[in-house]
């Protein structure tokens, strides 16, 4: 710095030194910090630093493992649970990562929380094609539990049916063969029970057009007294 002078004047007590790159951390080293900060609260302002001097920063595969296995079996608590839904609300997620969720739930019991929750969620929102064909095709196959079946079947009761829901339903049971309990159980149901003149219609319909296509493929099982031989005559001996 020059004086008024024009000599050199020099500051006491200020020594500027060009800034110098931190040395990395040794594992060793890194290893103690963390011991050292183990069961250590942070504050408030402590964790708003970390948080944004992290903010766009991309971890690597091997961090991203240790904190996953960091916070395996650690109950979240309320507060971070509804933390966490509204930073996740409204972000679309990936093919990968949405394979990778279903891929961590399957074969894990939902509590009857969880399923209310769940249920609550998807009322009245409407599935689009796609997601109908994909339920459909992941529980083809499965047994129904009787007490899954008594639900379904409480919750059916009352409400009517349209005339493709109808169709769609006649079409999928057409050629299953029936078993007897099952016959029994419907035969109960349906006893004192009076018809309406459209069903006794669609009954009719129904029956017929079996009687005729049972005709067509057998007609000799559909009029046996056709098919009999005509009676011998008997003759009595001449006198």
């Amino acid at each position: 710095m020059l004086n008024s002078d024009g000599g050199d004047s020099v500051v006491l007590g200020f020594h500027h030194h060009p800034r110098r790159k931190r040395k990395p951390l040794s594992v060793e080293h890194r290893a103690k910090i963390s011991a050292a900060k183990k069961g250590r609260p942070r504050t408030p302002g402590t964790r708003t630093k970390i948080r944004a001097a992290k903010k766009g920063r991309p971890q690597t595969l091997e961090t991203r493992a240790k904190i996953s296995a960091a916070k395996k079996g650690r109950p979240l608590s309320p507060e971070t649970r509804a933390k966490i839904s509204a930073g996740l609300k409204g972000k679309p997620k990936s093919v990968e990562a949405r394979a990778k969720m279903s891929a961590a739930k399957k074969g894990r019991p939902l509590s009857p929380e969880t399923r209310a929750k769940i249920s609550a969620g998807l009322k009245g929102k409407p599935k689009s094609v796609e997601a109908r064909a994909k339920m459909s095709a992941a529980k083809k196959g499965k047994p129904l539990r009787p007490e899954h079946r008594a639900k379904i079947g409480a919750a059916l009761r009352g409400k009517p049916l349209s005339p493709e829901r109808r169709v769609k339903i006649s079409a999928a049971l057409k050629g299953k063969p029936v078993s007897p309990e099952r016959r029994a159980k419907m035969s109960a149901f349906w006893k004192g029970k009076p018809k309406s003149l459209e069903h006794r219609a669609e009954m009719s319909a129904a029956a017929k057009e079996r009687w005729a296509a049972r005709k067509k493929a057998s007609p000799a099982q559909a009029n046996p007294a056709e098919g009999m031989s005509a009676p011998h005559e008997t003759r009595l001996p001449a006198v």
